[in-house]
Protein backbone atom coordinates (compact mmCIF):
# COMPACT_ATOMS: atom_id res chain seq x y z
CA UNK A 1 0.00 0.00 0.00
CA UNK A 2 1.34 3.43 -0.95
CA UNK A 3 0.28 6.57 0.88
CA UNK A 4 0.54 9.89 -0.90
CA UNK A 5 0.83 12.74 1.59
CA UNK A 6 0.56 16.35 0.48
CA UNK A 7 1.55 18.30 3.58
CA UNK A 8 2.33 21.98 3.86
CA UNK A 9 5.33 23.19 5.83
CA UNK A 10 2.97 24.22 8.64
CA UNK A 11 1.38 20.76 8.71
CA UNK A 12 4.79 19.06 8.86
CA UNK A 13 5.82 21.29 11.75
CA UNK A 14 2.63 20.51 13.66
CA UNK A 15 2.98 16.79 12.92
CA UNK A 16 6.59 16.81 14.16
CA UNK A 17 5.55 18.71 17.30
CA UNK A 18 2.89 16.17 18.26
CA UNK A 19 5.12 13.18 17.46
CA UNK A 20 7.85 14.58 19.68
CA UNK A 21 5.43 15.23 22.54
CA UNK A 22 4.18 11.66 22.22
CA UNK A 23 7.71 10.28 22.28
CA UNK A 24 8.94 12.31 25.26
CA UNK A 25 8.02 9.72 27.93
CA UNK A 26 9.75 7.00 25.91
CA UNK A 27 12.82 9.15 25.31
CA UNK A 28 12.94 9.98 29.02
CA UNK A 29 13.15 6.27 29.85
CA UNK A 30 15.70 5.54 27.13
CA UNK A 31 18.50 5.45 29.72
CA UNK A 32 16.43 3.75 32.45
CA UNK A 33 17.85 4.07 35.93
CA UNK A 34 21.01 6.15 35.81
CA UNK A 35 23.46 7.06 38.55
CA UNK A 36 24.07 10.80 38.49
CA UNK A 37 27.46 11.90 39.79
CA UNK A 38 27.70 14.78 42.23
CA UNK A 39 29.77 17.65 40.83
CA UNK A 40 28.54 20.14 43.40
CA UNK A 41 24.87 20.29 42.38
CA UNK A 42 23.90 18.10 45.38
CA UNK A 43 24.83 18.26 49.06
CA UNK A 44 28.45 17.35 49.75
CA UNK A 45 27.56 14.09 51.58
CA UNK A 46 25.95 12.69 48.41
CA UNK A 47 28.11 10.68 46.03
CA UNK A 48 25.49 9.71 43.44
CA UNK A 49 21.74 10.01 42.93
CA UNK A 50 19.15 7.88 41.13
CA UNK A 51 15.78 9.36 40.18
CA UNK A 52 12.72 7.18 40.69
CA UNK A 53 9.07 7.67 39.89
CA UNK A 54 8.00 10.29 42.48
CA UNK A 55 11.21 9.82 44.41
CA UNK A 56 14.95 9.49 44.53
CA UNK A 57 17.75 7.54 46.19
CA UNK A 58 20.84 9.40 47.40
CA UNK A 59 23.93 7.21 47.70
CA UNK A 60 26.24 8.22 50.52
CA UNK A 61 29.39 6.63 51.92
CA UNK A 62 27.75 4.21 54.34
CA UNK A 63 24.02 4.66 53.74
CA UNK A 64 21.28 5.17 51.17
CA UNK A 65 18.68 7.89 51.70
CA UNK A 66 15.27 7.42 50.05
CA UNK A 67 12.93 10.36 49.51
CA UNK A 68 9.42 9.87 48.09
CA UNK A 69 6.60 12.36 47.44
CA UNK A 70 2.93 11.48 47.03
CA UNK A 71 1.63 13.46 44.09
CA UNK A 72 -1.86 14.10 42.78
CA UNK A 73 -1.29 16.58 39.98
CA UNK A 74 -3.05 16.15 36.67
CA UNK A 75 -0.14 16.97 34.33
CA UNK A 76 -2.63 18.71 32.05
CA UNK A 77 -0.94 20.58 29.22
CA UNK A 78 -2.73 23.78 30.07
CA UNK A 79 -1.89 27.24 31.38
CA UNK A 80 0.39 27.42 34.40
CA UNK A 81 -2.35 28.62 36.76
CA UNK A 82 -4.55 25.65 35.82
CA UNK A 83 -1.67 23.25 36.43
CA UNK A 84 -0.83 24.69 39.82
CA UNK A 85 -4.48 24.83 40.75
CA UNK A 86 -4.62 21.03 40.78
CA UNK A 87 -2.39 20.97 43.87
CA UNK A 88 -3.23 21.31 47.49
CA UNK A 89 -1.11 23.51 49.71
CA UNK A 90 0.73 20.48 51.11
CA UNK A 91 2.50 17.58 49.45
CA UNK A 92 2.92 14.47 51.56
CA UNK A 93 6.45 13.08 51.59
CA UNK A 94 8.44 10.39 53.35
CA UNK A 95 12.17 9.81 53.78
CA UNK A 96 14.03 6.86 55.23
CA UNK A 97 17.55 5.48 55.29
CA UNK A 98 19.32 2.16 54.80
CA UNK A 99 22.39 2.35 57.01
CA UNK A 100 25.21 -0.15 56.57
CA UNK A 101 26.14 -0.85 60.15
CA UNK A 102 29.89 -0.89 60.99
CA UNK A 103 30.70 -0.44 57.29
CA UNK A 104 33.70 1.32 55.79
CA UNK A 105 33.00 5.05 56.15
CA UNK A 106 35.09 5.84 53.05
CA UNK A 107 34.56 3.11 50.45
CA UNK A 108 35.94 3.51 46.94
CA UNK A 109 33.24 4.19 44.34
CA UNK A 110 33.55 2.55 40.93
CA UNK A 111 31.37 3.03 37.87
CA UNK A 112 31.15 1.55 34.43
CA UNK A 113 31.66 3.62 31.31
CA UNK A 114 29.77 6.92 31.31
CA UNK A 115 26.78 7.18 29.00
CA UNK A 116 26.92 9.49 26.02
CA UNK A 117 24.12 11.51 27.63
CA UNK A 118 24.91 13.95 30.42
CA UNK A 119 23.16 16.55 32.57
CA UNK A 120 23.72 20.24 33.10
CA UNK A 121 22.38 21.86 36.28
CA UNK A 122 21.58 25.55 36.65
CA UNK A 123 19.98 25.49 40.10
CA UNK A 124 19.43 28.77 41.91
CA UNK A 125 21.15 32.08 41.25
CA UNK A 126 24.68 31.21 42.39
CA UNK A 127 26.82 30.09 39.40
CA UNK A 128 29.28 28.50 41.84
CA UNK A 129 26.62 25.84 42.52
CA UNK A 130 25.94 25.11 38.86
CA UNK A 131 27.38 21.97 37.29
CA UNK A 132 27.94 21.05 33.65
CA UNK A 133 28.68 17.81 31.82
CA UNK A 134 27.51 15.77 34.82
CA UNK A 135 28.17 12.13 33.97
CA UNK A 136 25.52 9.39 34.04
CA UNK A 137 26.30 5.74 34.68
CA UNK A 138 24.40 2.46 34.48
CA UNK A 139 26.04 0.83 37.49
CA UNK A 140 27.73 1.79 40.73
CA UNK A 141 29.98 -0.27 43.00
CA UNK A 142 30.93 0.34 46.61
CA UNK A 143 34.37 -1.32 46.73
CA UNK A 144 35.19 -2.72 50.18
CA UNK A 145 31.96 -1.53 51.77
CA UNK A 146 32.95 -4.14 54.32
CA UNK A 147 36.39 -5.71 54.36
CA UNK A 148 36.41 -8.18 51.48
CA UNK A 149 32.81 -7.36 50.50
CA UNK A 150 31.74 -5.12 47.61
CA UNK A 151 28.24 -3.89 46.80
CA UNK A 152 27.20 -3.42 43.16
CA UNK A 153 23.99 -1.57 42.18
CA UNK A 154 22.54 -1.75 38.67
CA UNK A 155 19.34 -2.09 36.64
CA UNK A 156 17.97 -5.36 35.32
CA UNK A 157 14.61 -5.82 33.59
CA UNK A 158 13.66 -2.24 34.54
CA UNK A 159 14.18 -2.97 38.24
CA UNK A 160 16.87 -1.75 40.56
CA UNK A 161 19.09 -4.50 41.92
CA UNK A 162 22.08 -4.67 44.20
CA UNK A 163 24.53 -7.50 44.81
CA UNK A 164 26.83 -8.13 47.72
CA UNK A 165 30.00 -9.74 46.39
CA UNK A 166 31.70 -11.63 49.22
CA UNK A 167 35.26 -12.60 48.43
CA UNK A 168 36.59 -16.06 49.31
CA UNK A 169 37.29 -16.64 53.00
CA UNK A 170 35.25 -13.58 54.05
CA UNK A 171 32.25 -13.56 56.38
CA UNK A 172 28.87 -12.35 54.99
CA UNK A 173 27.54 -11.95 58.56
CA UNK A 174 29.42 -8.64 58.59
CA UNK A 175 26.63 -7.26 56.38
CA UNK A 176 24.11 -5.49 58.62
CA UNK A 177 21.52 -3.03 57.29
CA UNK A 178 19.54 -0.81 59.66
CA UNK A 179 16.33 0.83 58.39
CA UNK A 180 15.57 4.19 59.97
CA UNK A 181 12.44 6.28 59.38
CA UNK A 182 10.13 3.57 57.96
CA UNK A 183 6.58 3.11 59.25
CA UNK A 184 6.88 -0.67 59.34
CA UNK A 185 9.20 -3.41 58.12
CA UNK A 186 8.50 -7.15 58.07
CA UNK A 187 9.49 -10.37 56.33
CA UNK A 188 6.62 -11.76 54.26
CA UNK A 189 6.38 -14.67 51.83
CA UNK A 190 7.54 -12.48 48.93
CA UNK A 191 10.44 -10.94 50.82
CA UNK A 192 11.13 -7.89 52.96
CA UNK A 193 8.21 -5.44 52.88
CA UNK A 194 8.92 -1.83 53.84
CA UNK A 195 6.01 0.56 54.29
CA UNK A 196 6.15 4.34 54.38
CA UNK A 197 3.34 6.87 54.61
CA UNK A 198 3.28 7.27 50.80
CA UNK A 199 4.31 3.92 49.29
CA UNK A 200 5.57 0.39 49.78
CA UNK A 201 8.94 -1.09 48.79
CA UNK A 202 9.58 -4.83 48.55
CA UNK A 203 12.98 -6.47 48.58
CA UNK A 204 12.39 -9.86 46.98
CA UNK A 205 13.74 -12.90 48.80
CA UNK A 206 17.49 -12.97 48.18
CA UNK A 207 19.07 -15.32 45.69
CA UNK A 208 22.66 -16.37 46.41
CA UNK A 209 25.08 -18.38 44.31
CA UNK A 210 28.71 -19.31 43.73
CA UNK A 211 30.65 -20.06 40.57
CA UNK A 212 32.56 -23.28 41.28
CA UNK A 213 34.59 -24.95 38.53
CA UNK A 214 32.73 -22.88 35.96
CA UNK A 215 29.28 -23.93 37.19
CA UNK A 216 26.75 -21.69 38.96
CA UNK A 217 25.62 -23.31 42.18
CA UNK A 218 22.68 -21.94 44.15
CA UNK A 219 23.22 -21.27 47.84
CA UNK A 220 20.19 -21.30 50.16
CA UNK A 221 19.81 -17.79 51.56
CA UNK A 222 17.18 -15.92 53.57
CA UNK A 223 16.60 -12.63 55.35
CA UNK A 224 16.95 -12.33 59.11
CA UNK A 225 15.28 -9.30 60.69
CA UNK A 226 15.87 -8.30 64.31
CA UNK A 227 14.04 -5.13 65.22
CA UNK A 228 14.86 -2.93 62.19
CA UNK A 229 18.22 -4.51 61.35
CA UNK A 230 18.58 -6.90 58.42
CA UNK A 231 21.12 -9.67 57.85
CA UNK A 232 21.41 -12.74 55.64
CA UNK A 233 21.49 -16.37 56.76
CA UNK A 234 22.65 -19.47 54.90
CA UNK A 235 20.90 -22.53 56.36
CA UNK A 236 23.10 -25.02 54.53
CA UNK A 237 26.30 -22.98 54.55
CA UNK A 238 28.46 -22.12 51.55
CA UNK A 239 31.90 -22.98 50.20
CA UNK A 240 34.17 -20.34 51.74
CA UNK A 241 36.92 -21.13 49.24
CA UNK A 242 34.93 -19.38 46.52
CA UNK A 243 33.32 -15.97 45.99
CA UNK A 244 29.70 -15.69 47.18
CA UNK A 245 27.10 -13.46 45.46
CA UNK A 246 24.02 -12.31 47.40
CA UNK A 247 21.42 -10.89 45.03
CA UNK A 248 18.33 -9.01 46.39
CA UNK A 249 15.98 -6.97 44.20
CA UNK A 250 13.95 -3.82 44.89
CA UNK A 251 10.35 -3.29 43.73
CA UNK A 252 8.65 0.07 44.24
CA UNK A 253 4.87 -0.21 44.47
CA UNK A 254 4.43 3.18 42.78
CA UNK A 255 6.72 2.29 39.85
CA UNK A 256 5.14 3.12 36.49
CA UNK A 257 7.91 2.70 33.93
CA UNK A 258 9.62 6.10 33.92
CA UNK A 259 12.32 7.21 36.31
CA UNK A 260 11.54 10.92 36.29
CA UNK A 261 8.24 12.73 36.78
CA UNK A 262 8.86 14.72 33.61
CA UNK A 263 6.10 16.23 31.45
CA UNK A 264 6.65 17.70 28.03
CA UNK A 265 5.05 20.98 26.96
CA UNK A 266 6.90 21.87 23.77
CA UNK A 267 9.24 20.31 21.22
CA UNK A 268 11.10 21.22 18.05
CA UNK A 269 14.00 20.15 15.83
CA UNK A 270 16.83 21.75 13.89
CA UNK A 271 18.32 21.34 10.42
CA UNK A 272 21.00 18.95 11.73
CA UNK A 273 18.43 16.42 12.91
CA UNK A 274 18.61 17.21 16.62
CA UNK A 275 15.41 17.05 18.67
CA UNK A 276 14.67 19.48 21.51
CA UNK A 277 12.03 19.34 24.21
CA UNK A 278 10.92 21.76 26.90
CA UNK A 279 9.28 20.28 29.97
CA UNK A 280 8.80 20.49 33.71
CA UNK A 281 10.59 18.05 35.99
CA UNK A 282 9.47 17.53 39.56
CA UNK A 283 12.61 17.58 41.69
CA UNK A 284 13.18 15.53 44.85
CA UNK A 285 15.79 17.15 47.02
CA UNK A 286 17.74 15.63 49.88
CA UNK A 287 15.45 15.36 52.94
CA UNK A 288 16.34 17.09 56.20
CA UNK A 289 14.64 14.48 58.39
CA UNK A 290 13.51 10.86 58.28
CA UNK A 291 9.89 9.76 58.39
CA UNK A 292 6.71 11.37 57.12
CA UNK A 293 6.70 15.10 56.44
CA UNK A 294 4.79 17.71 54.47
CA UNK A 295 6.16 20.00 51.79
CA UNK A 296 4.58 23.40 51.20
CA UNK A 297 3.63 23.61 47.54
CA UNK A 298 3.89 26.91 45.72
CA UNK A 299 5.23 25.63 42.42
CA UNK A 300 8.79 25.66 43.70
CA UNK A 301 9.38 21.93 43.38
CA UNK A 302 9.12 22.15 39.59
CA UNK A 303 12.30 22.63 37.54
CA UNK A 304 12.43 23.59 33.89
CA UNK A 305 14.06 20.82 31.85
CA UNK A 306 15.43 21.41 28.36
CA UNK A 307 16.52 18.23 26.60
CA UNK A 308 18.49 17.65 23.41
CA UNK A 309 18.30 14.29 21.64
CA UNK A 310 20.58 13.15 18.84
CA UNK A 311 22.23 10.04 17.45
Amino acid sequence: MILNLNLSTTSVSKLTFFILLYLLPFLAYANGYTFIENKGQFDANIQYKVNLNNGAIFFENDQWTFNFVERGHSHAHGPADEHLGDHEDKLKAHAFQMKFVDANSRPAFQTGKALDAYHNYFLGNDPAKWAGNVALYKELTYADLYEGIDMKIYEKDRRLKYDFIVQANQDPSKIKIAYEGVESIAIRSEGLVIKTSVNQITELNPYAYQIIEGERRTVDCAFVLKQNQLQFKFPNGWNSDYELIIDPELIFASYSGATDDNWGFTATYDEEGNLYSGSIAFSNGYPTTNGSYDVDFNGGDCDIAISKFNE
